[in-house]
């Protein structure tokens, strides 16, 4: 019993006593969890559209974007590797140097 700090979540309720005696205040909150509830829709509307876009992104892209054109055929004893300072990215358009 010694824990009791779950217990002391209950207090953010206190304020939303006072809704009772302000029937405006009421009203507002209703319509604004009214609202929230037909965002629902659209919400899941909108992620359907992120899931596609973030499926078509990773298919299209396909760690295109780690293509570099290094210096030394193995990174050095820190792990990083040496990159061209000529050019940004390589594909099978710009091919990295013989050398």
């Amino acid at each position: 019993m010694k824990n009791m700090s779950g217990l002391r979540t209950f207090r953010l309720f206190r304020p939303l006593r006072s809704l009772n005696s302000m029937p405006s205040m009421k009203l507002l909150i209703g319509t604004l969890f009214q609202s929230v509830k037909q965002l629902g829709g659209i919400m899941g509307l909108a992620m359907f559209f992120f899931m596609i876009f973030a499926i078509l992104g990773v298919s299209l892209w396909d760690g295109k974007i780690h293509y570099r054109c290094y210096m030394t055929e193995f990174p050095d004893v820190d792990g990083n590797w040496q990159v061209s300072d000529d050019q940004d990215l390589c594909s099978d358009v710009r091919p990295c140097p013989a050398d």
